[in-house]
């Protein structure tokens, strides 16, 4: 895995005003992250280089209760990670059953191409042959997104959230 760079982190501002804007506005309790504050996030990490550290810089309001932030964001970090870790093993699993449909296929076409006949010996082979390309997508294409996907939600998760220097002094 990647050393994320701590050093010169990447900054994103948030400016709070009121804080309540930060949580869903279904949420009383809040401990559920806005969809707005959720998509302000998520176009400022595609700026971040890889590997480069995150701090969430708050500016604002001084009655701002930044633990009960940090908790919310703790929180929707690890939905996020656990939302991964399932669809990474549907993923996988799908792609197994399709690997084994496929070869299943394609052994049978081989094995009874004589007493099934030529053509549907080649259609039964090719329907296996789809399916073993299908399993082979997954782990070509969807798993690798996935796995991106885990390196950035470590990052957001090891990210600093503090106060301004600005809104300290």
């Amino acid at each position: 895995m990647k050393r994320i760079n701590h050093d010169s982190p990447f900054v994103i501002p948030i400016c709070v005003g009121d804080g309540r804007v930060l949580y869903d506005e279904f949420d009383p309790a809040e401990q559920r992250l806005s969809d707005a504050f959720k998509g302000y996030l998520e176009d400022f990490i595609e700026d971040r280089k890889p590997g480069e550290g995150v701090r969430l810089e708050l500016t604002g309001s001084k009655d701002f209760d930044l633990e009960r932030f940090r908790r919310a964001y703790r929180l929707h970090i690890d939905k996020l990670r656990q939302r991964n870790h399932r669809d990474r093993a549907r993923k996988t699993a799908s792609a197994l059953r399709l690997l084994g449909i496929g070869v299943v296929f394609v052994l049978i076409g081989i094995a009874f191409s004589r007493s099934m006949g030529e053509v549907v010996a080649t259609i039964v082979s090719t329907v296996g042959s789809f399916a073993i390309w299908e399993a082979s997508a997954v782990w070509i294409e969807e798993l690798p997104v996935i796995t991106a996907r885990e390196r950035v939600l470590a990052m957001l998760g090891e990210a600093d959230i503090v106060r301004s220097k600005e809104e300290e002094a």
